[in-house]
């Protein structure tokens, strides 16, 4: 068995605002599957499946529990000064790790987080 891709799904209090979000820091296309339901955010080969659930728990209220994907980008710095322009909440700067990889954190609206790495 091999597994040949993922696509995170998360709940969202605030679809438009989400979708958004997705849109201007991590440049993903959006396609909306459900009218007013679902939104899918998509950047290369991963898809993230945005759900809106406006009564749910937000990720922000359950703490370290709420990093949802890791994700690997060809180029760290160039996201971290796109997701700076549009305002995007950073957890920790890319930061060169000792075991090779450049790797910073993102909050969405919700408070998924997203470590992102090269």
């Amino acid at each position: 068995m091999v597994m040949r891709s993922a696509s995170p799904v998360l709940a969202v209090s605030n679809l438009e605002l989400t979708s958004c979000w997705f849109a201007d820091v991590l440049n993903c296309e959006l396609v909306e599957i459900d009218a007013g339901n679902w939104v899918f955010a998509t950047n290369g080969s991963v898809t993230f499946r945005l759900g809106s659930c406006p009564d749910e728990v937000p990720a922000s209220s359950i703490g370290d529990h709420s990093y949802v994907a890791y994700i690997t980008v060809d180029d760290v710095e160039e996201l971290h000064r796109r997701a700076l322009r549009h305002g995007a909440t950073v957890l920790q700067v890319p930061l060169h790790q000792p075991w090779g990889r450049i790797e910073m954190v993102l909050a969405t609206p919700d408070g998924h987080r997203l470590m992102v790495a090269q």
